[in-house]
């Protein structure tokens, strides 16, 4: 036996279907604009530790000064597209630090200026990496 179908059943569904995208479009959006946040937030921390990185692998050599660690860290943020990073080395004069001397280079940068999304940390957040290394 072949039963029809009513017409009337797929008009209502119609409705429920839309119900259904209505509440899931919501949370989708959520969690993709949370997906890109965390993204962003490891990018930013990566760029940060290999600019750290470089700033303090060019600071222990027995030739470099702090100007020249600070230019190194520098040019790997704006490569790696950082805004605005902030850059310290310490001791602040290598130039006369001996051989053995921990030199510090420690890069941060503010999440407000680095973010296109906003949507999970306030804007006042900070990144900051530190690299340690032993002058030559």
């Amino acid at each position: 036996m072949i039963h029809l179908r009513n017409r009337s059943r797929p008009e209502r569904r119609k409705g429920a279907a839309l119900t259904e995208f209505a509440i899931c479009v919501p949370v989708l959006a959520i969690f993709l604009y949370g997906t890109m946040e965390v993204c962003e937030m490891i990018y930013l921390r990566n760029a940060l530790t290999l600019s750290a990185y470089e700033g303090a692998r060019l600071a222990c050599r027995r030739d470099a000064t702090a100007t020249m660690a600070t230019q190194r860290a520098q040019q790997i943020c704006t490569a790696q597209q950082v805004n605005s990073p902030t850059i310290t080395i310490s001791p602040t004069n290598i130039t006369n630090a001996a051989v053995g001397t921990r030199i510090t280079v420690t890069v941060a940068a503010g999440w407000n200026a680095n973010s296109i999304t906003r949507f999970v940390l306030s804007s006042n957040y900070t990144f900051s990496v530190s690299s340690t290394m032993v002058r030559e």
